[in-house]
């Protein structure tokens, strides 16, 4: 999980990383990149300051788009032809959401190309090289496998008609047997891999650089 320190001194406060939660921490992210930037008197300072800015919102951004998209899934593997319209309609809701508009992608793609256009070759070198690695596999085998899923209408309109007017045990067992192997495509090993990475880029950065600490953990 990702933390942010929210200005109460040295006391780091969990914030939920989903869609709403990555906003708000990303509004703290260019917060604190502001003042980095104004503060900051040497270029290759400012410099760092993106890159840690950017590495930030990348990984930030790779474990918004899991925390959004497991409880989906999860929600799909416990459907019943019992469940009420009133249900059956939210959750169709939530997973056409979740496909048809990207509330956190446009950001990782963004903070990605950042760091690849920035060529960064200072402190933390090797861990980002490592975080960049872990978000080229998570974009590639993740978000591309799942983006397949979203363009294939046939099985698409299958799922979306057995959630919302289902009364077979064969259309409870397609919503299933989609979502279960939907779900092993998500892999937070590769999650793991970018938190450590960022963790040692972030300190690597602040060791070498006149910045101040822009609050940021991960645990």
């Amino acid at each position: 999980m990702l933390f942010a320190d929210h200005k109460r001194g040295h006391m780091v406060v969990p914030v939920p990383v989903d869609p709403k939660g990555l906003a708000e921490l990303l509004n703290a992210a260019a917060g604190w990149l502001q003042k980095a930037l104004q503060e900051a008197r040497r270029r290759r300072d400012r410099g760092a300051a993106r890159v840690l800015h950017d590495s930030f919102v990348v990984v930030a951004s790779m474990r918004a788009y899991d925390n959004a998209f497991r409880p989906l899934l999860g929600q799909l593997l416990a459907f019943s032809i019992e469940w009420e319209d009133e249900h059956r309609q939210r959750v169709a809701e939530e997973l056409q959401r979740f496909f048809d508009i990207e509330e956190i992608l446009p950001r990782f793609r963004q903070a990605f190309q950042a760091l690849q256009s920035s060529r960064w070759e200072g402190a933390g070198h090797e861990a980002l090289t490592r975080l960049m690695d872990a978000a080229t596999t998570f974009g590639d085998e993740i978000v591309g496998t799942v983006w397949k899923e979203k363009e294939n209408y046939v099985v698409r309109t299958r799922i979306f008609r057995a959630l919302s007017y289902g009364q077979s045990q064969g259309e409870v067992n397609m919503v299933y047997k989609w979502a279960e192997s939907t779900a092993k495509v998500l892999d937070r090993r590769l999650l793991a891999e970018a938190d450590n990475a960022f963790g040692e880029l972030r300190n690597a950065v602040l060791a070498a650089h006149d910045l101040p600490d822009p609050g940021y953990a991960v645990a």
